[in-house]
């Protein structure tokens, strides 16, 4: 039993990490997938380069599309080629609010990097080093760590959630991802789980002295009087 709550305790870490590293976030609009934030790009930022639905190769259908509108309108394709691409509005309320988290003054889509991710991150390391120790003082770490870390991680989905401007949340559908829940989950699980074995261990190493204790306060036999 002692040897699966030692196994537990650092598989739970490594479960946490694991899903930093596949998306928390997703943005689409109109159905269309834009992006996929994993929880790192959102520790370190990143770039949006959404797809091109028409394709920019040669020979694609955008260039087929120009070919035809040439053809039957002696015009180039160019003039007449207008589509409407997804990220024209992330790119446009990028720049637009100083607490928009995905971008402000450059007026490029992207990513800002959120402290409170990068820390959530941090303290999900501290985490599973302390999980992989059987002390009180490494248990203690890993338990205070994984309950900060998933407090962060709701945190930042609270903030990212207000801080998301009003028109790019009517034209932009963000969805958090089951990758998302299981970090914040798995991290409270985690500091709840070690909490659990710090108590179980604290009353293991106050038995003896409870024994010894009421040894201790035993009242003497009466002498017996003949």
């Amino acid at each position: 039993m002692q040897e699966n709550q030692r196994t537990i305790r650092p598989a739970l870490a490594v479960i946490v990490l694991i899903c930093f590293f596949m998306p928390f976030l997703k943005i689409s609009c109109g159905g269309q997938p834009i992006a996929s934030i994993t929880g790192i790009d959102l520790a370190m930022g990143k770039k949006i380069e959404p797809p091109n639905p028409f394709g920019n190769t040669p020979g694609g259908t955008a260039d087929r599309y120009r070919s035809d509108q040439s053809a039957n309108t002696g015009q180039t394709g160019e003039d007449q080629l207008q589509f409407n691409n997804p990220s024209d509005s992330t790119q446009q309320f990028a720049s637009s609010d100083s607490d928009n988290p995905f971008g402000s003054g450059t007026g490029e889509a992207k990513i800002d990097p959120q402290p409170v991710a990068a820390v959530s991150l941090g303290l999900a390391v501290i985490a599973l080093l302390g999980a992989l120790g059987a002390s009180r003082r490494a248990m203690l770490f890993s338990a205070v760590a994984a309950a900060i870390s998933a407090i962060l991680l709701f945190i930042l989905k609270s903030n990212m959630s207000g801080d998301i401007p009003p028109q790019m949340a009517a034209v932009l559908a963000f969805e958090w991802t089951w990758s998302y829940w299981v970090a914040l989950l798995g991290s409270a699980g985690l500091a709840l789980f070690t909490a659990k074995l710090l108590m179980q261990k604290e009353e293991t190493r106050q038995a003896p002295r409870l024994i010894i204790q009421t040894y201790s306060e035993k009242p003497p036999s009466e002498t017996v009087k003949h």
